[in-house]
């Protein structure tokens, strides 16, 4: 399966789940998903166990026997992604009216992937690969999207399609991995802040579920911190590999079950919009850690999921008093040799009702998953994904929030927006619409809302 992208479209459904996927492609591919479900990179199935083969639907659409095809629709206004694609034998396995692209690009502008004839007609062929695709689905339960929110493609025509789907799939579940813009790196593109807040006003009103991947915590944090080589293919890496991972109880069957509505319920306890969720994974993939993970047991994999070194976005925030509270809370165990009771005492004794970092009402145990089929590319048998709903969110977005204003205040460049279309009004609108957001997440950090 292609597993990231900017956009992906997941159908999944109770006893015979399928699952579809858009990517709007900033982020290559990877083999993951085709190994972990007993099929080679020329779609043909090889021996597989009974595990594997349980759910191949979700992901995969059986076309002749022992053939598949992933369930994604590949599409990119920049035209230069179809050679580098190309060169990637899995999007061989796409049949060509999956694979969708511009002619002219985006240049980092959210006004044109929104509003430019070129996006509008992307779009279209889009959503009409996707009807067809969902014709084939027996029960369509959710949309998946993997994008960044800071560029033109996947914040703009992102956004785009995510308000397309809400029309023409009201009852649809949709759910994201979207990437959050590095400030820290200066690559002369000074509207990411705009980008990103005109990107999450859609992902607050449309999506049920969105994964938030920084870059700046990923550097700082994982790669930093574990001693790792800094780069683009790493974070990639990363992000795809949480990603499968995440979807690991919608893919296997686990001892707990678990299907999109529940697994979004579960995760987001409060209020709709408060869906952004941050991620973490042990080992990481090469790390010192992934290269002598076979000797770690299941509990030193818990251990680790609890140290915020390990997340893709801050789990607190150090430059206020108040640290971030956990609202919900999801660990996915795979491997053989994985033990729910075993980690669910363990959870159990690490978890305190007294604790600052846990509001109140929070039920006492975490959501555990255990499958017993292995993550690819993994030396141990054994590894483990964390999926947190954490107000410590409010930091991202209120920094984000304060270099849109800056920008705003002095009006730079709006042009670059206004002359696609925009009204300046909309911007405002959008810092609206996040000053909602982050004084929801402020509420819940201090127990005014109950369960």
């Amino acid at each position: 399966m292609l597993e990231s992208g900017e956009s992906t479209w997941a159908r999944i459904s109770g006893e015979n789940e399928c699952t579809l996927r858009l990517l709007l492609l900033l982020i290559p591919h990877r083999k993951g998903l085709l190994s972990e479900h007993g099929i080679d990179t020329s779609g043909r199935s090889n021996s597989a166990s009974d595990l594997q083969l349980e759910r191949r639907g979700v992901y995969f659409n059986n076309t002749e026997v022992d053939y598949y095809i992933p369930r994604a629709i590949v599409t990119d206004l920049e035209p230069i992604t179809r050679e580098r694609l190309n060169e990637n034998t899995i999007h061989e396995l796409l049949p060509g009216q999956n694979k969708i692209y511009g002619q002219s690009g985006c240049y980092n502008n959210w006004a044109k992937g929104f509003y430019s004839a070129d996006a509008g007609e992307v779009t279209e062929k889009a959503l009409d690969a996707l009807r067809c695709e969902a014709e084939q689905c027996d029960s369509l339960q959710g949309i998946q999207m993997t994008h960044s929110i800071f560029a033109g493609t996947g914040g703009g025509m992102g956004s785009l399609l995510l308000s397309r789907l809400t029309e023409e799939y009201p009852e649809i579940h949709q759910m994201t991995s979207s990437v959050m813009p590095t400030y820290s790196v200066d690559d002369g593109c000074v509207i990411r802040p705009y980008n990103a807040v005109l990107s999450l006003q859609y992902l607050a009103e449309h999506a049920d579920l969105t994964w938030l991947f920084s870059h700046w915590a990923m550097n700082n944090k994982i790669v930093y911190q574990l001693k790792m080589d800094n780069s683009w293919a790493l974070y990639n890496r990363i992000i795809s590999d949480i990603t499968s991972g995440a979807t690991t109880s919608l893919r296997f069957p686990t001892e707990q079950g678990s299907d999109l509505t529940r697994f979004i319920m579960n995760l987001v306890p409060t209020s709709p919009r408060l869906h952004f969720l941050t991620s973490a994974m042990a080992p990481v993939y090469t790390s010192q850690a992934h290269t002598n993970s076979v000797k770690m047991t299941t509990t030193q994999l818990a251990r680790e999921l609890c140290q915020d070194r390990m997340w893709t976005m801050s789990c607190n925030q150090p430059r206020s008093q108040v640290h971030g509270r956990c609202l919900a809370y999801s660990a996915i165990f795979r491997g053989p040799n994985a033990s729910v009771n075993d980690i669910g005492q363990f959870f159990q004794n690490a978890r305190d009702r007294t604790s600052p970092d846990f509001v109140e009402w929070m039920p006492a145990n975490a959501h555990l998953h255990v499958s017993p089929v292995a993550a690819a590319g993994y030396n141990s048998e054994t590894a483990a994904f964390g999926i947190g709903n954490f107000t410590s969110v409010i930091e991202e977005l209120e920094d984000t929030l304060q270099m849109f204003d800056t920008l705003l205040k002095r009006k730079s460049f709006l042009h670059f927006y206004t002359d696609h279309g925009m009204d300046q009004m909309e911007f405002v609108d959008a810092a609206s619409i996040m000053t909602d957001l982050i004084e929801e997440y402020k509420m819940a950090e201090s127990d005014t809302i109950t369960q």
